[in-house]
């Protein structure tokens, strides 16, 4: 598999705001890292990250496929071209039970309809349980991955009825109320680490365990990322912007990680 260098390549001048969330994605994943990955905008990071610098990244998906080699586009988990090139073809047991409640899981990658300061997620319901106005698929295999994986990167669409100061449910626990919420829950220390838009890239606070700004995407506002917050980000000082892809990166996505732009919507603009 042929690596290539992040940093002397040229960035591209056009792309999707969704390739430059695939490429943050992507520079969160380590070599030899294992990492348990969705479809969608989690697996075209995570294959772009081993076509440049992790080609040693262990990709594991839920349905049992240990690192695939994907040479098309899948449309889901069920779908046999994510198979292609896989090392192996286990089970749901194995990687949820086996790999991943073993603790060896170093990355898991999550979406959701709703997160909050801590970085908890709901993909449950919207309203109360008493009350619900709409339920959801709920949570699969996501709350094993946000409380035994070492680390999560949450990827999703920013928007202020998102991004709540408290979910309305927890379906996959992040920091819970704070400092040491995870180990008052009996949970591994892990947690969230980033949470990555279509706006921005988020972080959490060392000492409060609080959301706080990363880096704004290109061509996108402090403002446009606080009106779209329903809670108060920490905001640094200083806050840089995000890496647009540079020409090998979007080449990859193009053509090999998302072939049919069905994910990152490259062909809109092309």
């Amino acid at each position: 598999m042929e690596v290539l260098d992040l940093k002397e390549n040229e960035y591209v001048k056009k792309y999707t705001r969704r390739e430059v969330m695939v490429v943050a994605g992507a520079h969160e994943l380590k070599n030899g890292e294992i990492g348990l990955i969705g479809v969608g905008l989690p697996q075209v990071s995570g294959i772009l990250a081993k076509f440049t610098h992790a080609p040693e990244l262990r990709v594991l998906l839920e349905l049992g496929i240990v690192d695939p080699k994907p040479v098309h586009n899948s449309s889901g988990l069920g779908d046999p071209r994510i198979w292609y090139g896989t090392t192996c073809m286990t089970s749901w047991l194995d990687v949820m039970g086996m790999t991943l409640h073993r603790g060896i899981v170093d990355v898991g990658f999550l979406g959701g309809i709703q997160v909050d300061e801590y970085g908890n997620l709901n993909s449950t319901l919207v309203g109360t349980l008493d009350n619900p106005k709409r339920h959801f698929t709920g949570s699969g295999g996501a709350n094993d991955i946000a409380s035994l994986a070492k680390r999560t990167i949450s990827i999703m669409k920013h928007e202020k009825r998102r991004f709540q100061k408290r979910v309305d449910y927890i379906t996959s626990p992040g920091y819970i109320d704070g400092p040491n919420g995870r180990e008052n829950a009996g949970l591994r220390k892990g947690g969230p680490a980033k949470v990555i838009t279509d706006l921005a890239v988020m972080g959490f606070d060392d000492k409060t365990c609080r959301m706080k700004l990363l880096s704004l995407h290109p061509n996108v506002s402090l403002d446009e990322v606080i009106e779209n917050t329903g809670f108060d980000l920490i905001v640094p000082k200083e806050v840089p912007v995000s890496s647009p892809p540079t020409v090998k990166e979007q080449k990859i996505i193009r053509t090999l990680a998302d072939a049919t732009g069905i994910y990152t919507g490259w062909k809109k603009i092309s």
